[in-house]
């Protein structure tokens, strides 16, 4: 069984981060480097790193919480009985976020 966990990051306030885009290459840049490969007979290779995003940090002065929905938080607490203290009164519960994670606002920034 293979499962990602998405956070919402549209609850995040965006205020508070400054700068949190990534730089991406532009399509004129990708071109302009594929025409060289052509002509120049240059070996291509693309790289994809899987779950980039889990390896970084979050800064231990920025504190990101989240909630589990009620499937998720059941079997977190099925695996892990002792979870259920934290578990609140609707049947989520509220889990502290030490990783950069697919849609939070400064995952992107964090990877870069």
């Amino acid at each position: 069984m293979k499962a990602r966990l998405v956070a919402d990051g549209r609850m995040q306030d965006r205020t508070v981060y400054a700068d949190f885009y990534s730089p991406t290459a532009k399509t004129r840049l990708i071109m302009t480097c594929l025409k060289l490969a052509a002509v120049k007979n240059w070996e291509l290779m693309k790289v994809d790193v899987g779950g980039a995003f889990l390896w970084m940090d979050i800064d231990d002065e920025e504190e990101v919480y989240m909630f589990l929905d009620g499937t998720m938080s059941r079997m977190s607490t099925e695996w892990m009985p002792e979870l259920e203290e934290y578990m609140i009164d609707d049947g989520r519960l509220v889990v502290r976020v030490d990783k950069a994670m697919y849609r939070l606002i400064q995952s992107a920034k964090l990877w870069y």
